[in-house]
């Protein structure tokens, strides 16, 4: 299950792709809002049934589309939400 704000979703095992395109979908619906942080890699593969592989993946795949960024501070890096004006590359 992925978790942003307060809502979950039924467990379920998930594919690089069919990841990217959940969080792709919280990104859109709002549920994941711009600039909000992502969970860690370790929580989002244990939501989602899968290894943080497969979560690196995903997140990779999401950030050559522009929809997610990393952000780097004093604490670790975190993957954030896309701006709202983000639209996924081709």
């Amino acid at each position: 299950m992925i978790t942003c704000r307060n809502r979950t979703e039924t467990p379920r095992r998930y594919g690089r792709a069919d990841l990217a395109e959940r969080l792709l979908s919280a990104i859109i619906d709002g549920t994941c809002p711009p600039d909000a942080a992502l969970p860690p890699e370790g929580e989002l593969a244990e939501q989602s049934a899968v290894s943080r592989l497969t979560v690196r993946e995903a997140v990779k795949q999401l950030r050559a589309q522009n929809v997610v960024r990393v952000v780097r501070g004093p604490a670790p890096p975190t993957h954030r939400c896309g701006s709202s004006s983000s639209r996924p590359a081709g």
